[in-house]
């Protein structure tokens, strides 16, 4: 663009006298020829001013053309080459950007700011030996730039001239005197090199300059620590920890010299000093027990750190819901319902806490509790849709259906009012009230509900496999049950509910062979000791031509228990019965 750009200047200017002509008139008037320089310098001037203005405006190409035009009133100008390189570096062209910086510096080559300009291009394009170059000179012009000297460490560790890299930052503590970010930095560099006592040793000359400085001697630990030099280490914590007494990083640095040397009773007294230390907030207790806990396994000690944090903090919701998360995770139902009544009883707004209650009453099919607790709840929390939600299937548990429904369809509501972008949950909701309307012999509504779960959320595989069933079980869309049964097994093959699902379709469509396969595989994996899979199997057994086979299978549906209202008229009869 620039080669064309004078070009057309060139001939514009040139068009309408010859060369020899111009000279001419330039060597016999000397007096115009000044006059001349100062018409083209005042243009220069205005078509800089100009483009600078039409840059700042945004007009990139108006600006580069302007600029063209003072590079062919005077090509040496610095200035004007440099503000080129700009524009074309803000319009993404690199190649122009570059080539126009590059210019610039050799233009002026006492410019730090082009030559910076054009380091940094050179690093954009990953030209990292050409921007040490660079920098290297712009040291050598201006030595008192400290930027320059961090800029050119941070090269040499990057192209790991380590040496080079020293010389720079120990130039810039000469500038800026002691200094954790250049002390840690050349720590960092004599370790890679091997170079592990001058290594230290920086890291001794910052905790020496800054003597009350925690963070330092925390550093100079854990440099010990590295080298397996526990006694130092140990020694500076002491110095650390008479500075700042309770101090965290000073605690986790106690308790990894502590396991350095597998002192595990030693670690445990750190800890449990510092929980039952009365200086100390709760809230840091309680990040030390998980934090220290992430690595330790030994339940029973973080047992006993959880209850001395109850007995000093019984009112704090905090600790309740940490020590109840803390039994839930050891699967210890019985602690972390007590730990969650408490909870709840501390803080009765905190939903997570009723939701982790009836978590535990749905596991144990405890079902009185579960109302209670969610009749309890929802005093507190009356438009919570997820209580709402579990106040539903409890209903619906004590067979109380159409008062389920209501409150599922209040649950509804209020996700639709409060949590409108909580589709899944709305999915959910649906499903459930389609299950209770085929459980209630009422395929019309529930597939209806069906539907309206399957629009917010087609990827739920146990509304795809519930939907399928009960086509199935009305013998409706058969080949749609099919597809649908296929896309949940997919997701979890090994279930035997789903198995025995697209086992059932494939009876349904006659195709008992494909039924009897599936329906094997769900007896195998656990379907035996389910009544509905294995009369289902009777069935297909059956159907399949193998009637003294069926008879074994349907009695020990019956002897199971929950298979259908007809087992008993099968076995009486010895036939299948629809």
């Amino acid at each position: 663009m620039l080669l064309g750009a004078l070009s057309s200047v060139s001939v514009a200017f040139s068009k309408g006298k010859s060369a020899n002509n111009t000279l001419g008139a330039i060597k016999s008037e000397p007096a115009a020829k000044s006059d001349a320089n100062n018409r083209f310098e005042r243009k220069k001037i205005y078509f800089f001013t100009e483009a600078v203005r039409q840059k700042e405006a945004g007009n990139y190409a108006a600006a580069i053309d302007l600029l063209t035009e003072c590079y062919y009133i005077d090509h040496k100008d610095a200035a004007v080459v440099f503000e080129l390189a700009d524009i074309y570096s803000k319009v993404g062209d690199d190649d122009n950007a570059m080539k126009m910086s590059h210019l610039a510096a050799s233009l002026d080559r006492n410019n730090i700011w082009y030559k910076m300009t054009l380091a940094e291009l050179y690093l954009k394009n990953k030209r990292v030996a050409d921007a040490v170059e660079l920098y290297e000179e712009i040291e050598k012009l201006r030595p008192d730039l400290e930027d320059i000297d961090y800029r050119l460490a941070g090269l040499y560790l990057q192209t790991r001239q380590f040496d080079k890299g020293l010389q720079a930052l120990n130039r810039l503590e000469k500038k800026v005197g002691v200094d954790e970010n250049i002390s840690i930095e050349k720590y960092h560099m004599l370790q890679i090199q091997g170079k592990k006592k001058k290594a230290l040793a920086e890291i001794e000359k910052l905790s020496r300059t800054y003597p009350l400085n925690v963070d330092y001697k925390i550093f100079l630990a854990m440099a010990h620590l590295n080298d397996s030099n526990f006694v130092e280490a140990e020694k500076v914590i002491d110095e650390a920890d008479k500075i700042e007494p309770n101090n965290e990083k000073v605690l986790n640095q106690k308790l990894a010299l502590c396991s350095a040397r597998g002192q595990t009773d030693e670690a445990d007294a750190v800890v449990m000093s510092y929980v039952n230390d009365p200086k100390v907030e709760a809230g840091e207790k309680l990040k030390l027990i998980t934090d220290y806990f992430s690595n330790v396994t030994r339940v029973d000690f973080a047992d006993k750190c959880f209850r001395s944090l109850v007995e000093q903090y019984p009112d704090d919701a905090m600790v309740r819901a940490y020590y109840s998360t803390f039994c839930l995770m050891q699967r210890n139902d019985t602690a972390a319902e007590v730990q969650l009544k408490e909870l709840v009883r501390i803080d009765p707004m905190l939903e997570q806490g009723w939701q982790d209650l009836v978590g535990i009453y749905m596991q144990r099919n405890d079902t009185a509790s579960l109302s209670r607790t969610c009749d309890s709840a929802l005093v507190y929390l009356p438009e919570s849709p997820s209580m709402l939600a579990i106040k539903g299937l409890s209903l619906s548990l004590y067979g109380g259906f159409e008062s389920a429904v209501a409150m599922y369809q209040k649950s509804l509501e209020s996700y639709k009012k409060n949590q409108p972008e909580n589709k899944a949950a709305q999915a959910d909701i649906n499903m459930y009230i389609g299950d209770i309307y085929a459980q209630k012999d009422i395929p019309d509504s529930a597939f209806a509900y069906y539907e309206k779960s399957y629009e917010l959320n087609p990827n739920n595989d146990l509304l795809l496999n519930n939907f399928a069933y009960y086509l199935s079980v009305y013998n409706r869309d058969l080949d749609r049950a099919e597809q649908m049964s296929a896309l949940a097994l997919k997701a979890n093959p090994n279930n035997v509910s789903y198995l025995d699902t697209y086992a059932w379709i494939f009876f349904r469509k006659k195709d008992y062979m494909m039924a009897k396969l599936f329906m094997q595989q769900a007896i195998d994996k656990g379907g035996d000791k389910n009544g509905v899979c294995v009369e289902h199997f009777g069935d297909v057994l059956y159907m399949s031509g193998d009637k003294d086979e069926a008879m074994i299978w349907w009695k020990r549906a019956a002897e199971i228990g929950g298979g259908s209202d007809l087992l008993n008229k099968k076995i009486e009869t010895g036939t299948y019965v629809e």
